[in-house]
């Protein structure tokens, strides 16, 4: 039995957060898929390249954002970005949450984090 293969759909965009573009990479196989919300370690350390290498393949079964946190990455600009505190933080994930439930027209999503994302995560999920 031949296993029908299918393509990674990708976006590449930016959500405007109190004058500050915070950048996320999307991606599913189908976007009908539970939406799963990454948020990485550091604070600082973007994991997109990393996670991609290492062969994961969440886009199968989830529409996957992987969103750079203020301060990192495509959500690194010093002029726009003020202060980097935790409170900022959740607040920017509360936002980003809100946004990717609405954009998927999805009730919950999920989300995962690696390291700092995994307490940032812990603390949002607790104010959702």
């Amino acid at each position: 039995m031949k296993v029908e293969e299918r393509t990674v759909q990708f976006i590449k965009e930016y959500v405007e957060i109190e004058g500050h573009q915070n950048g996320l990479f999307i991606e599913s196989i189908d976007f009908q898929n539970p939406v799963l919300l990454f948020l990485h370690g550091g604070p600082g350390f973007p994991q997109y390249s990393i996670l991609k290498k290492s062969g994961l393949r969440w886009a199968e079964y989830f529409t996957v954002c992987y969103w750079e946190q203020r301060g990192t990455g495509m959500s690194y600009n010093s002029s726009t970005q003020g202060k980097v505190t935790l409170e900022r933080l959740v607040s920017d994930s509360l936002i980003i949450t809100n946004y990717l439930k609405k954009k998927f027209n999805k009730k919950k999503i999920y989300i995962s984090g690696h390291s700092w994302g995994t307490l940032l995560g812990s603390i949002v999920v607790s104010q959702n």
